[in-house]
This record gives C-alpha cells, sequence and structure tokens, in this order.
C-alpha cells in the first residue's frame, strides 16, 4: 500500500507513519508539509492512500481537499484534524472524504478508524454522525460500508448473557466512535446491560 501523508508537523507524520506499516506491513509511507509539494514527493508512484491535514501551508480547509482531490484523482482522501468542528467534519465528506480523523484520537481509535476507510468505508466520528442523521433524517453513509468488529463485553456476567451477546454482536461499541451501517430506524436494545452501555 502506497499512502502520502500531507501534514507540516514532522512528529506527528512519524507517528502516523508507524501506524500505517504496523497496520499493512510493507506499506510506502511518503511525508510532505504542503499540497504543493506532493507531485514531487510521490515521483510518479501510485497512492492509494492520502492523509491530509486541513491546514497545511498555503492551504486551508476545503481548499486543501480539492487541491488535493484534484492532484490524486480517484485515490481515498481522508482528512487529519486538529478541529473538531462538527460542520467541518460533515463539510469535508459533502466534498468528497473518504471521512474525518481528529487528532485527538488515540492510536487504537486511529486504527479502528483506518481499517473502515481501508475496507471502502466512510468514517466519521459519532458526533459527527448523529448531526448528519438529524439533519437529513437518515444514515448519510453507505449501507454496504463494513463495521469494524464490536469489542465484547467486558463483564463475564454480561458474556454470559445471551442478550447481551447478541446487542454487542450487532452493533460497534460507544467506545469504537465508529459509526457506520446503523439501521436507518435504530431501536435500542431491551436488555439492561445493552442499554447502559448505549445509554
Amino acid at each position: 500500500m502506497n499512502v502520502l501523508l500531507i501534514d507540516d508537523h514532522p512528529l506527528y507524520r512519524v507517528g502516523l507513519k508507524a501506524l500505517l506499516t504496523g497496520l499493512a506491513p510493507g506499506s510506502v509511507v511518503v511525508g510532505v508539509s504542503r499540497v504543493a509539494d506532493a507531485p514531487a514527493a510521490v515521483a510518479g508512484r501510485s497512492m492509494d492512500l492520502v492523509l491530509l491535514d486541513m491546514n497545511p501551508p498555503g492551504s486551508q480547509h476545503l481548499m486543501a481537499l480539492d487541491e488535493t482531490r484534484a492532484l490524486f484523482e480517484g485515490v481515498t482522501v481522508v482528512v487529519v484534524s486538529g478541529e473538531e468542528d462538527v460542520a467541518l467534519m460533515l463539510a469535508a465528506v459533502d466534498a468528497g472524504a473518504s471521512g474525518y480523523m481528529p487528532k485527538s484520537f488515540d492510536p487504537e481509535l486511529t486504527i479502528q478508524a483506518l481499517r473502515v476507510v481501508l475496507a471502502q468505508g466512510v468514517y466519521l466520528p459519532a458526533a459527527a454522525l448523529r448531526q448528519a442523521i438529524k439533519r437529513n433524517g437518515h444514515n448519510p453513509l453507505p449501507a454496504s460500508a463494513p463495521a469494524p468488529a464490536p469489542a465484547p463485553c467486558r463483564s463475564p456476567a454480561r458474556s454470559s448473557n445471551r442478550c447481551c451477546r447478541g446487542c454487542c454482536k450487532a452493533r460497534p461499541t460507544r467506545s469504537s466512535r465508529v459509526s457506520l451501517t446503523l439501521p436507518r430506524a435504530r431501536s435500542r436494545p431491551t436488555c439492561p446491560p445493552c442499554t447502559a452501555r448505549w445509554a
């Protein structure tokens, strides 16, 4: 897998590179500070994924996304940003991004988000997806987008509860912050353990 990182913070690029090579061993990861530096850095190599900071030098917000998508037409672009404004997250996906990952995510959440995107899904933090559903009246993400494996029940008592076990298999937990393939008419689980998890 060939990945391009566009971010003007070298330390953050190093951290993302480590996560990517751990997630997909053998990946080639190229890092640049500006969108304008990207064509020379990839040297004609075809990219599979671009991780883009929303505010690289010389570009800002959706301008950076538009410029990147024009340079790498058809390539999956995911926004990685320190800004956690829900309106900006939704605008980025509306403009063609395959996801939005806040930089406040810990490594585990970042890996979960990357797995969703690499499986041809679209990633949004839960708060952004809830707002999108409220705005549009339905889940705006593709119905076929795969969800990551949900975390199992941690309590032995819950693990032995057939109802709770079924709920955990059917839905991702809130801790994953991944809200893909939610049913359009979502009903809350009826068993007390799962209801508490989704309160």
